[in-house]
């Protein structure tokens, strides 16, 4: 089963967000705000996409000390494991989805 960019953009944000429904956001939020806030703070690769790909994004987003609070919490240093232990990195309908809309915030 396929689907459609929209809908995987509109079910990423449910998923990290706590929306009950897709319904409840089709509700409250226009296709426009949707697509806006997405692009603002996901991405999104396909599942067999090099994992250096998916590493390099998050690097990206990721300063030193946000990378260093996720490795003494959970005491290993693979990216994508500290990523997908945080919460930041799932799969979704055959895609990696890289959530970067609260990176630790790191202000300790």
């Amino acid at each position: 089963m396929s689907i459609s960019k929209f809908d995987l953009r509109l079910a990423a944000i449910k998923e990290r967000e706590g929306w009950q429904t897709e319904q409840d956001m089709r509700l409250n939020w226009t296709e426009e705000r949707i697509l806006s806030h997405y692009n603002m703070y996901y991405k999104h690769f396909e599942l067999d996409a090099p994992a250096s790909e998916v590493k390099d994004a998050a690097l990206d987003e990721l300063s030193d000390k946000e990378i260093a609070v996720m490795i003494r919490r959970w005491k290993f240093t693979d990216v994508l494991e500290l990523l997908q232990k945080e919460g930041y990195l799932t799969v979704l309908h055959g895609h990696w989805i890289l959530s970067m809309d609260m990176f630790l915030g790191c202000n300790e």
